[in-house]
């Protein structure tokens, strides 16, 4: 039933008829999971990802200042995946799934960041996501960095009549400014299947949809035959 009403939830949000928002209680939770993670990196514990290097890379400590560095960099690695975009409905469901997952409190992330995540969501600044070109098996990785990459006021997003439109001109016209991510706040934008859930969900709304058509359709004809 829980599976149900989130999947309806990211629907609705994906089609406008909701409009998300966060609650003290879920931004105090995010905020307690962040504090433990600064915790621990402040006392140098080697953490994964966090303050180390990525695969081969793993035994290199990453030093304090540049963990902006490591965030922008991993999120523009990972910004390989082409084709025709999802629609700005489909972006919207993966973005709505991805806050979704953050509300939870485990991403170690700063409040800030689901808060930037959400106002671009209801400021309808949505970003271009690439159909091709993700794993899966190991997270939406390719799909979440082209939505992770408009916080940092690159990439693209859609503008007037669905056109593509640089971030950063977006922004400007917005009063908008580019997010600066901090350790693991990368890891958490892009590992995770955010973009299959999100369009799982339509395309169950979809099925659904067309099943009530189907029965009342299969309804008239019934009636139309005095079956």
């Amino acid at each position: 039933m829980v599976k149900v009403c989130l999947s309806q939830l990211f629907v609705s949000i994906a089609k406008k008829t909701k409009r998300p928002g966060l609650t003290a209680a879920t931004l105090q939770k995010i905020a307690k999971g962040r504090a433990m993670l600064e915790a621990m990196v402040k006392q140098d514990t080697p953490i994964y990802g966090v303050n180390t290097g990525f695969g081969e890379m793993v035994y290199i400590t990453v030093d304090h200042k540049h963990e902006t560095e490591l965030q922008e960099n991993l999120i523009r690695s990972h910004c390989t995946g082409v084709g025709e975009p999802f629609t700005k409905e489909e972006a919207r469901a993966i973005m709505a799934t991805r806050i979704n997952t953050f509300c939870k409190g485990y991403s170690g992330i700063r409040p800030a960041l689901v808060e930037q995540l959400l106002l671009y969501l209801n400021e309808d600044s949505i970003p271009m996501i690439p159909q091709v070109g993700s794993l899966g098996a190991s997270g939406a990785l390719a799909s979440l960095a082209h939505m992770a990459i408009t916080l940092l006021g690159e990439g693209y997003v859609f503008g007037k009549d669905d056109q593509r439109v640089p971030t950063g001109q977006v922004l400007h016209a917005k009063g908008m400014l580019p997010f600066l991510l901090k350790f693991k706040e990368e890891l958490a934008l892009i590992n995770g299947t955010s973009a299959m859930t999100g369009i799982g969900s339509l395309v169950v709304n979809a099925a659904e949809e067309q099943i009530r058509q189907a029965e009342v359709i299969a309804g008239f004809a019934l009636e139309a035959l005095s079956a």
